[in-house]
């Protein structure tokens, strides 16, 4: 027991003897005596990272039964647009920016979109369609709603 005191208590003084010969020094040039409150430091950003990780960020997995382990889902997203559509252009740039990947659908340039668009029994654009589900206009919030519904894990029934 007091061999591992020993080694205890010359393994402290080797952790002391290193902190004085890093660069823990302050203005006045004396060793400052906080070496430790860096580390507390580091492993308290770090708990905070992972705090905000698990309540902020939206799940976005689902568990498959099958395979028995848990994949990330991702909704698939299609947006009917025109040229010189400012709503468009902006809901394509939210988009973007938060990297949702979505397919653009042209209602110019296609026949077959625009009747697509027509079943969607909308004259307006953008219609932005969430798995099947059609958002009329660009309302970020709602959007981010619908988003968010589909990446959330659905549970079913053994």
């Amino acid at each position: 027991m007091s061999k591992t005191l020993v080694s205890l208590q010359s393994m402290t003084d080797t952790f002391r003897s290193s902190l004085k010969s890093t660069s823990f020094r302050g203005r006045s040039g004396s060793i400052r005596s906080d070496g430790m409150s860096v580390v507390s430091m580091l492993l308290f950003v770090l708990l905070a990272c992972g705090i905000y990780a698990l309540l902020f960020k939206p799940s976005s997995k689902v568990f498959n039964k099958e395979a028995g382990a848990v994949l990330p889902v991702k909704p698939h997203i299609v947006i009917y647009t025109t040229p010189s559509c400012e709503p468009c252009d902006r809901a394509k740039a939210w988009m973007t920016q938060r990297r949702i990947a979505f397919e653009e659908r042209k209602v110019d340039a296609s026949a077959t979109y625009e009747e697509e668009l027509k079943n969607y029994k909308s004259r307006i654009v953008p219609v932005i369609v969430v798995n099947g589900e059609p958002q009329y206009g660009f309302e970020w919030a709602y959007l981010e709603q619908a988003i968010n519904n589909v990446s959330r894990p659905q549970h079913t029934s053994p």
